[in-house]
C-alpha cells in the first residue's frame, strides 16, 4: 500500500513538473508525462530532481541517463561503503574540526563551542557559563575583527553567519546591524539548537579573488574514495563559485544563481562554468565568470598538488568512512578543509556520476585492509 501511494505521488508530481515545462518562457516541449514517470521510477529520481536537470525537455537524450544519479541511489551506494554509526564524526562539526585538528588535518581555528543549556568552552580551555553578560565581554574584547557563527549540525550553509566588527556593533553578511543584546538572541536561537561553533573567517587565495571579486569564501567540493586496498581516490571536484555578496556557496539546485566549474582532478584546471537555466529547467554551460569576465576553462587553481596532498590524506584518517564529500578552501595560507561529508550530494551537473557509480559499487562489499 505504501509503495503505491508513494508511486501515486510521484505521478502527481511528474505530471505538475511536466507541465511546468510548457509555461511561458520554457524553450523546450516536454517528452510526455509517461515517459517522464518512467524514468523517475526505474532510475530513482524525485521529480523535481528531474526537472531542474533537464530530463523532461523535448530533446533530452536518455542514452546519458547513465551519468546521472539520484539521490536516493546515491544514499544507498553510499550506505554500503560509509558505516552510518560513524555518521557523527562529520555530522557534527564540533567534533569533526577536533578530530582534524588531533590529526594535524587544517581547518579553521575553532575560537569557541557553546551550548545555550550547559555554556560553552573557548579555545584556550577556559568555561564560560550561558550568561548573556559573559558572552558579551567575550564577543567584544576577545573575538578578531571578523569570525564566523556556524551550527554544529547543519547542511547547505543553513545558518552560517559571517560578521564584522562595527564600533560597538556586528554586522552580518546581509547588511544587518547587531548589538551585544541580538548576538545572545541569535546564539540562543533554534538555529543553534545542535551547538554553535565560533570559529575562524577564512578569505580566498589571491588567484580566486582575481577571478572571482568576490570577498566571500569560494570553496571546492571533493569527492574522495579509499578502495579495498586502502588507496585514496580523487573521483570528483568542483569549485562552488557565489553569485555577488552571496556568503554562502551551496549550489543547491542552481536557484541561488550560483555557479559550478568542474576541475581536472590531476592538474587542477577549471572546465567552463555550469549553471540552471533562466527557465528553471535543465542546465546551460558559461564561459566567463559574469562578474569579471574572466575565463574559465582553462585556469589552474593555485597549489594544487598540495591540495590533493591534504585532502587524501584526510581521506585515509577518517576511515572506516570511505567515501566523503569535502568542502576545501584555498586560502593564502594553503588548503583549508571545512567541512565534511557522509551523506553528500550527486554531482549531477557535470555529468560524470558514472565513474561515481563504478568506484562505490566495485568493491562495496570489501573493507580496506590497512586502518
Amino acid at each position: 500500500m505504501r509503495k503505491a501511494i508513494r508511486q501515486i505521488s510521484m505521478l502527481v508530481s511528474t505530471v505538475r513538473y511536466c507541465s511546468k515545462t510548457k509555461q511561458a518562457g520554457q524553450r523546450k516541449q516536454h517528452i510526455g508525462w509517461r515517459n517522464a514517470f518512467r524514468i523517475c521510477l526505474t532510475r530513482k529520481f524525485d521529480p523535481r530532481e528531474a526537472y531542474y536537470l533537464g530530463f523532461f525537455d523535448g530533446d533530452f537524450n536518455e542514452a546519458t541517463l547513465d551519468c546521472y544519479v539520484s539521490r536516493r541511489e546515491l544514499t544507498k551506494m553510499q550506505e554500503r561503503v560509509n558505516p552510518p554509526s560513524w555518521a557523527d564524526l562529520l555530522k557534527n562539526k564540533g567534533i569533526f574540526y577536533r578530530f582534524c585538528a588531533a590529526n594535524d588535518v587544517p581547518v579553521p581555528s575553532v575560537y569557541a563551542l557553546f551550548f545555550s543549556s550547559s555554556g560553552g568552552i573557548l579555545s584556550d580551555g577556559r568555561s564560560l557559563r550561558a550568561r548573556s553578560s559573559e558572552w558579551a565581554q567575550y564577543l567584544m574584547h576577545e573575538l578578531p575583527q571578523t569570525f564566523v557563527f556556524k551550527p554544529a549540525r547543519g547542511s547547505n550553509g543553513d545558518g552560517v553567519c559571517v560578521f564584522e566588527r562595527s564600533d560597538k556593533d556586528f554586522v552580518g553578511a546581509d547588511g544587518r546591524i547587531y548589538n551585544t543584546d541580538a548576538m545572545w538572541r541569535l546564539m540562543c536561537s533554534e538555529t543553534f539548537r545542535t551547538g554553535l561553533i565560533i570559529q575562524e573567517r577564512l578569505f580566498n587565495h589571491e588567484d580566486l579573488a582575481l577571478l572571482t571579486a568576490s570577498r566571500f569564501l569560494q570553496t571546492i567540493r571533493v569527492c574522495t574514495f579509499v578502495d579495498a586496498g586502502g588507496l585514496p581516490d580523487i573521483l570528483h571536484a568542483h569549485l562552488k563559485l557565489t553569485a555577488r555578496d552571496a556568503a554562502i556557496d551551496n549550489f543547491g539546485v542552481g536557484l541561488s544563481g550560483s555557479l559550478q566549474c568542474c576541475i581536472d582532478p590531476e592538474s587542477g584546471v577549471l572546465q567552463r562554468a555550469v549553471r540552471l537555466r533562466s527557465c528553471g529547467s535543465g542546465l546551460e554551460f558559461v564561459e566567463r565568470h559574469p562578474e569579471t569576465g574572466s575565463v574559465f576553462g582553462g585556469f589552474v587553481l593555485p597549489e594544487w598538488q598540495r591540495f590533493r596532498e591534504v585532502i587524501t590524506r584526510a581521506a585515509l584518517c577518517f576511515l572506516p568512512v570511505r567515501a566523503i564529500g569535502w568542502d576545501v578552501a584555498l586560502t593564502p595560507l594553503g588548503p583549508v578543509v571545512v567541512e565534511g561529508n557522509i551523506w553528500w550530494g550527486p554531482n549531477n551537473p557535470h555529468r560524470n556520476m558514472d565513474k561515481v557509480r563504478a568506484a562505490l559499487m566495485a568493491d562495496a562489499s570489501t573493507i580496506p585492509c590497512c586502518l
